[in-house]
């Protein structure tokens, strides 16, 4: 009788591949408990750090269960000693890489929950996550050269110094990104307000990342300012401490029209303007007054508040079409 001897290299591979199976299927079913029993436990209490573990989890643990199976079986050991080594080396890359990964998942998952709740005060997330992505995997990195046996200090001190003339040429990068830790600490401008800057762009700010702050405007367009320019540049914020804005609309008249009546017609139409707009001040007493007199027509100007400054154009439009019409019908010549 003969007997029959699986190839070393062969019963290696089974063996590794019977390892990772069982830990793929181990660490699946737990994926599915755990991250099940933290999900409703994070929805009945509304923990913060049990909605970014929810979020980090997903995928990690049938890693996880891959490499505690090879760590557990070691088929290295039947294998050369160089081969060795470099498996070793390779199982704790891949360890220190997916808890890198699983860090990055759980700080930026936690800094959006804990951000779009109402304890936060903080503006915008945007920049504090992409710090805090670059930070977790410059050390996760470092490990993992570390792991490979490559030395990390040289390498520092070589960046250190290849730095200085790195900076250089990212100085407006760099700049950006101050700027924007600036405008998001001390809260300049938020999400949702609207802003407008002195060199005329205008609209509702969405988000403040670390190289560039964004606003739709009343077209639906998407402005990106860089965040160097907004910090040197003068920026009205019309929804910092209120909504509410005094709209100036002008509009004129013959030169040979009752300028008196044209006042007083004008602040009547003004009152029922924002009676009846749904964006007016029914409380604000508006006001009309003439403003510039010329050869060929008279310029008013009256005062509205509307509620809001983005709906400011709704409010002018619906006072001027009201206007038109009354001195229409008082023969005042309007020319608005």
């Amino acid at each position: 009788m003969q007997s029959f001897a699986l190839p070393v290299s062969l019963v290696i591979a089974l063996w590794t591949l019977t390892a990772a199976a069982i830990g793929l299927a181990i660490g699946a079913v737990v994926d599915v408990v755990l991250v099940n029993r933290i999900r409703r436990a994070a929805h009945a209490r509304g923990w913060h750090l049990r909605h970014a573990l929810v979020a980090s989890l997903r995928g990690m643990p049938e890693i996880w269960g891959v490499l505690i199976g090879l760590a557990t079986v070691r088929p290295t050991r039947l294998m050369p000693g160089r081969w060795m080594v470099w498996l070793e080396r390779a199982w704790l890359v891949a360890l220190v890489l997916s808890l890198t990964i699983f860090a990055v998942r759980l700080a930026t998952a936690f800094i959006r929950s804990y951000l779009s709740s109402d304890e936060s005060r903080t503006p915008s997330g945007t920049i504090f996550v992409n710090i805090t992505r670059v930070a977790i995997w410059a050390v996760g990195l470092t490990f993992a050269l570390g792991a490979l046996g490559i030395q990390v200090g040289p390498l520092v001190a070589t960046l250190g110094v290849s730095g200085i003339a790195i900076s250089l040429g990212l100085q407006d990068t760099l700049a950006n990104l101050f700027n924007g830790l600036q405008i998001t600490l001390t809260r300049q401008i938020e999400p949702g307000q609207f802003v407008r800057l002195q060199t005329g762009e205008e609209g509702e700010v969405l988000d403040v990342n670390w190289r560039d702050t964004r606003l739709q405007t009343s077209t639906g367009d998407v402005v990106i300012v860089p965040n160097a320019v907004i910090g040197r540049s003068v920026m009205t914020n019309y929804s910092r401490g209120h909504e509410e804005h005094v709209h100036s609309v002008a509009f004129s008249v013959d030169p040979g029209a009752d300028l008196d009546r044209v006042v007083q017609v004008g602040t009547a139409v003004a009152a029922e303007t924002l009676k009846t707009s749904e964006f007016g001040d029914p409380e604000f007493e508006p006001t009309c007054r003439v403003t510039q007199v010329g050869p060929e027509a008279v310029t008013c100007t009256a005062n509205l508040r509307v509620l809001s400054y983005r709906k400011r154009g709704i409010v002018a439009d619906e006072f001027l079409r009201a206007l038109h019409k009354r001195l229409a019908a008082e023969g005042a010549g309007s020319k608005a």
